[in-house]
């Protein structure tokens, strides 16, 4: 059976992954930024006579696909894979900011539960008073006359 401190260590570790996972969801955002800054292309090659490169954009709205030519020049060639590589690492991203959003989400509910649980058990246990003085509570276990005299309750068994 675990105790409340149990219960008090595990959400402190629950605290420190959310911490971590929402700094590296800082981080994907950063890099998502970084790519588009530098530019990102979707489109897939095309070799045309195995030397001249063409891009060939996905289908737009009217189903046409518009093919870019690229030509055989080393650097325009590599920039154009370069740029379709930034997109492909611009998508994993977005999954993973997907997972992170879609995996906090059902983190909530169940934080949520756990929370409306401890609060239920809270105010039909009067957990809540526990750090109140004896003499404080609406029962008290002591009375302050009792403390006056000297009598009083010597250990817990006593007074459970």
């Amino acid at each position: 059976m675990s105790t409340p401190f149990d219960l008090a260590r595990a959400c402190e570790e629950i605290a420190a992954q959310l911490r971590a996972l929402d700094d590296h969801r800082e981080q994907c955002e950063r890099d998502l930024t970084k790519l588009a800054e530098l530019g990102t292309i979707r489109a897939s090659e095309h070799w045309r006579d195995g030397k001249y490169l063409y891009l060939i954009h996905p289908t737009d709205s009217c189903g046409q696909r518009k093919r870019e030519y690229i030509g055989a020049d080393p650097d325009k060639v590599a920039n154009a894979r370069a740029a379709m590589a930034r997109e492909r690492a611009a998508d994993e991203l977005r999954v993973t900011l997907k997972t992170i959003q879609e995996k906090t989400a059902a983190a909530w509910q169940y934080i949520g539960y756990a929370k409306s649980t401890i609060d239920t058990a809270l105010a039909t246990t009067g957990a809540h008073q526990a750090h109140a003085p004896v003499t404080m509570r609406p029962n008290a276990l002591v009375t302050p006359g009792a403390l006056s005299i000297g009598a009083g309750v010597t250990n817990q068994r006593d007074f459970w």
